[in-house]
């Protein structure tokens, strides 16, 4: 399926990018930093790097926050936050929805949701967010995080970057596990 990627100008960050594979759901991940931290989060020998994952309505619900520990937990090896001491790296993604169509069922779950997100759309983010920190090149990187969501059908075979049909198991010879697979690239 196709990637489709856009740098996207957003006023008042230091980067910003789209990501999307095929028809899975876009993302939007914007950067800024390093920033005037809050005392109260302020750490003396590193940034702090702060990820936040915002529904396309309401709230940020349980399942926004766990991505948002799942993207930190990703990424965050990945960047030399020890550089600028005493600042705030602040990473904002949001889903916006398949490319094809703005339903609500494949963007973050809000607190009015209760699917879960998936793999496509976790990796939709990484990737994202991996390219908007390269735009905004403040923060000083050690790699690349790229990622790619990674089914097991039936017979055992695995298959790379699973349409929306065959991780529902609509599809014959449908999934019998699907995941997401990030990797750092030095």
């Amino acid at each position: 399926r196709p990637i489709h990627i856009s740098y996207d100008g957003l006023a008042r960050v230091d980067g910003s990018a789209r990501f999307s594979f095929g028809q899975s759901p876009t993302s939007l991940a914007s950067l800024s930093g390093p920033i005037e931290v809050r005392l109260a989060a302020e750490l003396p020998s590193k940034a702090t790097f702060e990820v936040l994952v915002r529904p396309l309505s309401g709230i940020p619900a349980t399942e926004a926050k766990a991505l948002a520990a799942i993207l930190r937990a990703c990424l965050e090896p990945s960047l030399i936050l020890t550089r600028n001491p005493r600042t705030l790296v602040q990473l904002v993604v949001q889903g916006l929805g398949s490319s094809s169509s703005s339903s609500a069922s494949s963007s973050v779950p809000s607190s009015s949701s209760s699917s879960a997100v998936s793999p496509g759309l976790t990796t939709s983010m990484i990737n994202a967010s991996s390219l908007s920190l390269l735009i905004a090149s403040s923060i000083p990187m050690r790699g690349v995080v790229c990622a790619v969501s990674v089914g097991l059908r039936d017979d055992g075979t695995l298959i790379l970057d699973p349409s929306d049909d065959e991780a529902s198991g609509e599809r014959e010879g449908g999934l019998k596990a699907i995941g997401a697979f990030a990797f750092m690239i030095t």
